[in-house]
């Protein structure tokens, strides 16, 4: 992008790095309603910016921790669990993300939702994968699940898509959504989001109140593009209908009538006042206040949008206002709206964020996967010989180099324990990651050496593409930009469409396991498929390197 003053950054690095200054503003406030224990977590009665606070873990009893200047919460952690499955090619891995991500985050994660919870506990067992985990317990219902954890997250699909236009990233966010949120309200939730941002990197300036209502609709192409995947249309939305006894589309739409309500709402309140009173008023509205509404996708996704509006001249007061909104969801409003204003193209946000420099680098690979250039792979383990950590504790373990958190890498670093208990076996401690992220992660105290399926496989970066992204018509103008610019429905990802990713992949390992696995669940004739599948890639596989030399 050209034109952007030398004091400030890309807009796609600083929205990363803004997104996650307002986390880390906004966790330190989070689900407080008294300034007195504000002040116990930071010395302060109100936050102004990021500084070393400390919090109790492990329940009422459990020990105080310090944590560092800039420490983020569950909304940036899995930010960057979604972009590193985010491979070089702009393909989102679900398999590394539902079942190697999420188990392995249960061990590390600062206050994540009850259902990415209990999602991720059920994606533990090895025969639960993410298009059938429709849990149903004393703690969490898939289906009732509309919270915010999606929306917090799917920023990386935006980053990397070609061109910031919503045919490129609506099916990566509606399939991430779903991965722990049944309900369609989570799902339309991470939609507005998404379209939100996407407007933001295309028009470098935050929508305005005219287009709001248009934001929400953009989320009715939804059904259409799942329903053109196998995997949702087989067999994901069979289920989800029979648990939901309606439609998926009905359940969309009536999601999209409660975000048009929302926003009519937020365009009344811009019109009258726009200030910092008038979003403190319309949170409450918008039920930002009330128990069973605060942590709503919608909510969160419409309140930081009009946020992003309100504090588009202001954006520092603006987040500090959000934050110190006491008994409000205020981390994820606040890491939603930075995510927005910064896609402006801000300076650095003036407070320590920790991992300022991996958080930079995650957000620099998506934005060279989207402009088509030169990217790298996260090393996830393979798939097929991955195998979830059988207890929180055990995702930390050891190789021939030392420590090594399962599924994430070697540890470089590791600092400050903290027993729960004398008679626990296992205890928390700060670690450094190879690739530079920092968790307070729980481990036992003596770790158990860790099978080779945990360990990361090395892939090749993939070559820079001609195809360098250039930019398409803007999507908010008016009612015919969206109109063409609505996405397409999907091909039909049959055999040929399988093994074309395949060769193109240079017959991945890990390309070849999950197309495996997908035929393998996605059909009643699974068996035949998944057959003929195999005799597909041994025949290509064959032909590839018995084909004579052109030297």
């Amino acid at each position: 992008m050209t034109g952007i003053p030398d004091d400030r950054l890309h807009p796609v690095v600083s929205s990363a790095l803004w997104a996650a200054w307002g986390d880390a503003l906004g966790f330190i406030t989070e689900l407080t309603t008294s300034l007195g224990e504000v002040s116990r977590r930071s010395g302060g009665a109100k936050i102004e910016n990021t500084v070393q606070w400390s919090r109790r873990i492990g329940g009422r009893f459990g020990p105080m921790v310090d944590l560092p200047a800039g420490t983020y919460s569950d909304d940036t952690q899995l930010r960057l669990a979604v972009s590193r499955s985010i491979r070089a090619n702009g393909r989102f891995d679900l398999e590394a993300f539902s079942k190697i991500e999420l188990p392995v985050l249960l061990s590390y994660e600062m206050r994540a939702g009850k259902g990415t919870k209990a999602a991720a506990n059920e994606l533990m067992k090895r025969h639960v994968r993410w298009s059938g985990n429709f849990f149903d317990n004393d703690r969490a219902r898939y289906i009732d699940a509309g919270g915010n954890g999606a929306a917090m997250r799917i920023q990386p699909h935006v980053w990397s898509a070609r061109g910031y236009v919503p045919k490129h990233f609506l099916g990566g966010v509606a399939s991430d959504a779903i991965v722990t949120h049944g309900h369609p309200r989570g799902v339309v939730g991470a939609v507005i989001h998404a379209n939100a941002l996407s407007s933001v990197l295309r028009h470098g300036q935050v929508p305005g109140p005219d287009v709001w209502e248009q934001v929400v609709e953009y989320a009715g192409a939804v059904p259409d593009v799942m329903s053109g995947y196998d995997v949702l249309r087989e067999r994901w939305l069979p289920m989800w209908e029979k648990a939901a006894g309606r439609s998926w589309r009905d359940g969309v739409a009536e999601a999209i009538a409660e975000g048009k309500a929302m926003v009519a709402a937020a365009q009344q309140a811009a019109e009258q006042t726009g200030d910092a009173g008038s979003y403190r008023e319309l949170l409450v509205g918008l039920g930002g206040k009330t128990r069973e509404t605060m942590g709503s996708g919608m909510v969160a996704a419409v309140a930081s949008l009009f946020a992003a509006w309100v504090f588009r001249d202001d954006p520092v007061g603006g987040l500090r206002v959000i934050v110190n909104h006491l008994g409000t969801d205020t981390d994820t409003i606040a890491t939603m709206t930075g995510a927005l204003l910064g896609a402006t193209g801000l300076e650095p946000p003036p407070g320590p964020v920790l991992d300022y420099d991996y958080i930079a680098a995650e957000a620099k690979r998506m934005l060279s996967i989207g402009e088509g250039h030169e990217a790298t792979n996260f090393p996830h383990p393979d798939p097929l010989k991955w195998k979830p950590p059988r207890t929180l504790a055990d995702a930390v373990g050891t190789t021939n180099e030392g420590l090594f958190v399962a599924g994430l890498g070697p540890v470089v670093k590791a600092n400050s324990e903290y027993q729960l208990d004398s008679n626990e076996a296992s205890i928390y401690q700060w670690m450094t990651l190879a690739h530079g992220q920092t968790v307070l992660i729980k481990r036992r105290k003596e770790p158990s050496p860790l099978p080779a399926g945990a360990l990361p496989v090395e892939r090749p970066p993939r070559a820079a593409s001609s195809d360098n992204g250039t930019r398409q018509a803007p999507l908010f103008d008016d009612r015919s930009s969206m109109d063409s610019d609505r996405p397409p429905r999907p091909p039909r990802e049959g055999l040929e469409a399988a093994l074309h990713r395949v060769v193109e992949s240079d017959f991945d390992e890990h390309v070849i396991g999950e197309e495996m696995l997908r035929f393998a669940a996605t059909s009643q004739m699974s068996f035949e498929r998944a057959s003929d599948f195999a005799v597909a890639v041994t025949t290509a596989y064959r032909s590839k390197t018995t084909r004579p030399s052109r030297r």
